[in-house]
């Protein structure tokens, strides 16, 4: 049973829309037991919301299943995160889209990096945030072993998917996506390759790049190897 005094305890859909004026979703940091059967989370048209899980607010999305965020002109970031080492979060489904100044989907607290495990995710699409850099920062691409599904497009400023500078060892990189089916990549003009790394995913079986110019998802050369292995199975490849 809930504690005396949580705040909607059997709620599990929450959708905001159309809501001008709101700055904060969550004023301060509920009793615990709060919104502990939350399971979906849909904004949009939010334009002065800057973040939806402030760093006082934590314990919430835990449990939180599936996040869909859209046509919030002022986002800057989506989860910022200082949580206790350990922690797991449940999330399966992320989609956001039309964010113009998002700058993180998770900014994490520098001396805390690494202490929260996303091993539930299963699909992400990012599309049309135009200020942001990259989608996962390192210490949370190491930890999706069920992501299944990964669509990034028109993100103009995006200059790679893992932010691969927060590497402790930059010449030791690698990552392991072994349910990883599906990427789309589209209209990404600064993405580029990483350094030196060991990339492993070898369930993809569809693969579409269009209009990402730097990218060479199959060059090869001294200094580093292909971004995609060779055995890939390309349903469609379009570079222009």
């Amino acid at each position: 049973e809930p504690k005396q005094g949580s705040f909607f305890p059997k709620l599990k859909t929450i959708k905001l829309s159309s809501m001008k004026s709101l700055n904060k979703i969550w004023n301060s940091e509920p009793p615990s037991d709060s919104f502990i059967k939350l399971d979906t989370l849909i904004i949009e048209e939010c334009d002065k919301l800057v973040t939806v899980f402030p760093f006082y607010i934590e314990g919430i999305f835990h449990n939180l299943c599936n996040l869909r965020v859209t046509n919030c002109r002022s986002m800057q970031a989506i989860f910022d995160i200082h949580v206790k080492v350990g922690d797991v979060a449940n999330l399966q489904d992320v989609h956001l889209e039309r964010l113009p100044k998002l700058e993180h989907v998770w900014k994490l607290n520098e001396d805390r990096v690494g202490i929260l495990k996303w091993n539930n995710l299963q699909k992400i699409c990012v599309v049309n945030c135009y200020s942001l850099k990259n989608i996962f920062p390192f210490s949370v691409a190491n930890c999706l072993d069920n992501l299944e599904y990964l669509e990034v497009g028109q993100c103009f400023e995006l200059r790679e998917i893992v932010a691969i500078s927060e590497a402790a060892n930059t010449d030791k990189v690698s990552f392991h996506f072994p349910k990883l089916s599906t990427i789309k990549f589209s209209r990404l003009p600064k993405l580029e390759e990483p350094g030196a790394y060991d990339l492993s995913c070898p369930m993809l079986n569809d693969l579409s790049i269009e209009f990402c110019d730097k990218l060479k998802p199959f060059h090869k050369n001294a200094q580093r190897k292909p971004l995609f292995p060779e055995e890939v199975r390309i349903a469609k490849l379009f570079n222009s």
